[in-house]
């Protein structure tokens, strides 16, 4: 798997880079072939002069995109949130697909004479 970083307004960790990659890895099991991620975390000062850090990846799974943007109180938390969306877009994805394909199996079943 590869996965690219672009980080802007706070130095990148090893212990946040390891901690998305053990988040990301979990996503090996929906690919079949190529699994890639693009990374971009941002650190930002709001009026009330507390960090929130924004977490946006763009995963590509077997040439499908899944993209999800998520905020929290530190890098983490972000990234956490980051992960329940992306598996819920997966997850709906992979419906959506089992459900079209039981539709066109439908069908085919059908007896068409005349």
């Amino acid at each position: 798997m590869s996965i690219n970083f672009y980080v802007k307004n706070f130095k990148l960790g090893e212990e946040i880079k390891k901690y998305v990659e053990d988040r990301l890895n979990k996503f090996k099991k929906f690919s079949k072939d190529s699994l890639s991620a693009n990374v971009k975390m941002e650190r930002s000062k709001f009026q009330n002069n507390k960090d929130v850090f924004s977490c946006r990846v763009v995963l590509t799974i077997d040439g499908r995109d899944f993209t999800a943007e998520k905020s929290g109180s530190n890098a983490f938390e972000a990234m956490d949130n980051v992960e329940e969306a992306l598996e819920s877009l997966i997850l709906k994805d992979k419906d959506q697909r089992i459900s079209t394909r039981k539709k066109l199996k439908d069908v085919n079943k059908l007896d068409i004479s005349l």
